[in-house]
């Protein structure tokens, strides 16, 4: 009877060569991760194309800027046609002091408007 007990030990050995075999699947799926590793590099460079194309994009914000400061050179072209329109207020209170000049004179109905009645 005791030969019987030695197949049962053969027997315990083949579980242990089985649990083996599933070690090395493990290893399989460890090589899996690292693949997905290198998959996740390939993103982080796309990422940086990204930011190049920000950089661009500041380039146009400064020349937006540039701009800007044409629209403050045509701003001080309007303040010298501002002085020039104040130089006709001046020819304007010259022709005044004239029609000031004709008062004087003695008003003849018969010449030109008929005279302002006086309030």
């Amino acid at each position: 009877m005791p030969v019987k007990k030695k197949k049962a030990v053969v027997k315990k050995k083949k579980a242990v060569v089985k649990k083996k075999k599933a070690v090395t699947k493990k290893k399989k799926v460890v090589a899996k991760k690292k693949k997905v590793a290198t998959k996740k590099k390939k993103t982080v460079a796309k990422k940086k194309k990204a930011t190049v194309k920000k950089k661009k994009t500041v380039a146009k914000k400064k020349k937006a800027t540039a701009k800007k400061k044409k629209a403050t050179v045509k701003k001080k072209k309007a303040t010298v046609k501002k002085k020039k329109t104040v130089a006709k207020k001046k020819k304007a209170t010259v022709k005044k002091k004239k029609t000031v000049a004709k008062k004087k004179k003695p008003a003849s109905k018969k010449r030109g408007r008929p005279a302002k009645a006086k309030k």
